[in-house]
């Protein structure tokens, strides 16, 4: 059964449905993917800033990549990524490239994000795309995704074309290059 179908974690549109418990199971794009969270915890997440919203979301992307499908948020884990320590921005970078690797459809193809919509478009592939990137780059919002991106495309490990579509200008480019596959082989590889 779906809820208000928003991420409690960041309020951004998300696929939420009940478990029949005291919780509910979320698949935010925002969060990174998947993971459960009770009644309880959802009251104090939402108290949390959102510099402590971002060591959640990457306390959530940790697990994950550690093997756990659909981590469930506790008060302990909330507590624990209160004082986790910010990702160093190198590593920030990185996650993104990742990121974008796997969203490449074919070499050479671009991955266009749109940072702003109107509320009937949230379930845009392109929207997602953007919350996803905010997620990977452990971004608070869209500037600071925005420094991310252009500091790739200056090491020319991407072409950054803000603003993309003449049409659409909150339309953005991302390309990995030639270098920026090479890097993320050699990421890969470690």
């Amino acid at each position: 059964m779906n809820t208000n179908g928003e991420c409690p974690i960041w309020g951004t549109p998300a696929k939420v449905t009940s478990n029949g418990c005291d919780g509910v199971n979320v698949d935010s794009p925002r969060a990174g993917g998947k993971y459960f969270i009770s009644g309880t915890v959802e009251s104090k997440v939402k108290a949390c800033s959102e510099p402590e919203k971002v060591q959640l979301t990457d306390w959530l992307i940790e697990q994950r990549g550690l093997g756990t499908k659909q981590p469930e948020i506790t008060s302990k884990s909330v507590k624990e990524s209160k004082q986790r320590r910010p990702k160093p921005i190198l590593d920030r970078s990185r996650e993104i490239l990742r990121y974008l690797g796997g969203r490449s459809e074919k070499l050479g193809s671009a991955v266009i994000y749109s940072d702003s919509l109107s509320k009937s478009e949230h379930n845009c592939p392109a929207y997602i795309r953007f919350l996803e990137l905010l997620a990977y780059g452990r971004c608070i919002g869209g500037s600071e995704l925005i420094f991310l991106l252009r500091d790739l495309d200056r090491d020319e490990l991407i072409e950054f074309k803000p603003h993309a579509d003449p049409v659409h200008a909150n339309r953005h480019s991302c390309l990995l290059t030639v270098k920026g596959h090479s890097r993320l082989e050699e990421l890969n590889s470690v």
